[in-house]
């Protein structure tokens, strides 16, 4: 089957949610490098079967998005220390504590709070709801539209004796 009017349909909305992902995590203050902003992309796979959009992410958008880092595992360091020095955490003047003034112990600080708390205080240590909030407001007409142009490549298909 021919899927012209369900690919262009699956590419328009493509754009939307990307637009969509990178726009919630920039209003929620979750940009430190832009990594993950970034690393939020659309793919389209075609087969003569069937075809699909798929919405990629780094992975750790899953502990910021849904569910947040459950208490009782630290992360790794090393990925804690690097987005602290992006952040610009680890200079002296940013920390109350004097005790507290190099990147590797603000660094540790962070692990073991998110070790023995989770991830993201200001959302409940339960995420920022990012899918939830995208899904509920492109579900509806994402389905209409598929359903649409699906149906005008399934008329073409029809072929009139």
């Amino acid at each position: 089957m021919i899927f012209k009017s369900t690919l262009t349909t699956l590419e328009r909305i493509k754009v939307d949610l990307v637009n969509e992902f990178k726009s919630q995590i920039a209003s929620k203050d979750l940009k430190a490098t832009g990594r993950l902003e970034n690393s939020i992309k659309g793919f389209i796979t075609k087969s003569p079967k069937y075809i699909r959009l798929d919405i990629t992410s780094k992975d750790y958008f899953a502990y910021i998005d849904e569910d947040g880092r459950s208490p009782g595992k630290r992360p790794p360091l090393e990925k804690i220390m690097k987005w602290v020095q992006d952040k610009g955490l680890g200079k002296s003047s940013n920390i109350k504590s004097k005790r507290v003034n190099r990147l590797r112990d603000v660094a540790w600080s962070i692990a073991k709070a998110i070790g023995d708390k989770g991830t993201i205080e200001r959302f409940n240590y339960s995420g920022a709801k990012i899918t939830s909030f995208v899904d509920q407001k492109y579900r509806n007409r994402i389905t209409q539209d598929i359903k649409e142009s699906y149906l005008l490549d399934l008329m073409g298909e029809i072929k009139p004796n």
